[in-house]
């Protein structure tokens, strides 16, 4: 007996992703840009914020896109909260706000260098920005924000045409039968998280979060070289002969 509302950009595009939901009369989508001021009628009990390109294609190509949710959304969603008198509020931030660190894990207390004049740090000090304003608005007017830092995440629900993360990009090339090519040494290694364990998480933190803080959500049984996950994935499917 929940109302969700869905704030969207392009209609037609959540309308395909939530078909099965679209008759149910808790569940509205309402298209609306969040970097403009938002009105809502009613309470507002809980605002979850995932509105952000997260996909490094869009870093260099579209930065203002990449920044103005986190920034310009981010502010209009926390004085939504605010007026609203919302129990909850969670920021979805990332890994990169950590910048560049010598360490083989990472804990929320960790920050690094970023350097704020290259363009691919849009995305990276955007997030920052947002955590800090999550952490201003918390101190200056209460308002009950939580962060978290999602890992690399994965599941069925991945855009393989448009997503060149790399879990999707490996996925579409075994569902359209091409070889893996992997430009780089393949050294690198990145922990990956299921969907719905990433989704117990969020919950977890919205629900149950010290507000003000940021919290890390990932699968540390969930570590793989990028090599080592082309191999795995390959191997799936033997029938393919793919390599």
């Amino acid at each position: 007996n929940i109302n969700v509302i869905a704030l969207v950009r392009d209609y037609n595009k959540a309308k395909k992703i939530f078909c099965e939901y679209l008759d149910n009369l808790l569940f509205t989508i309402k298209c609306e840009d969040i970097t403009n001021k938002i009105e809502i009628i009613g309470d507002v009990d809980y605002i979850i914020h995932a509105a952000s390109p997260a996909s490094s294609q869009y870093f260099g190509i579209d930065p203002i896109g990449v920044i103005s949710p986190n920034i310009f959304g981010t502010k209009n969603l926390l004085e939504l909260a605010k007026d609203k008198k919302s129990k909850g509020f969670l920021f979805f931030s990332s890994g990169e706000v950590c910048g560049t660190l010598n360490k083989k894990a990472i804990t929320e207390d960790d920050a690094g260098y970023l350097d704020p004049t290259e363009i691919r740090n849009c995305y990276g000090e955007s997030k920052r920005m947002g955590e800090n304003m999550c952490k201003s608005w918390h101190h200056q007017y209460k308002v009950p924000t939580v962060v978290v830092r999602p890992d690399h995440t994965y599941g069925p629900t991945m855009d393989l045409k448009n997503d060149r993360r790399v879990f999707a990009e490996f996925v579409s090339d075994v569902v359209n039968n091409r070889n893996i090519v992997v430009k780089s040494d393949g050294l690198s290694v990145r922990t990956f998280c299921y969907i719905s364990d990433a989704t117990d998480g969020f919950f977890r933190v919205l629900l149950n979060g010290v507000p003000g803080e940021s919290y890390n959500v990932s699968n540390n049984q969930g570590q793989i070289s990028i090599r080592d996950l082309a191999k795995l994935i390959v191997a799936l499917f033997p029938e393919k002969n793919m390599k």
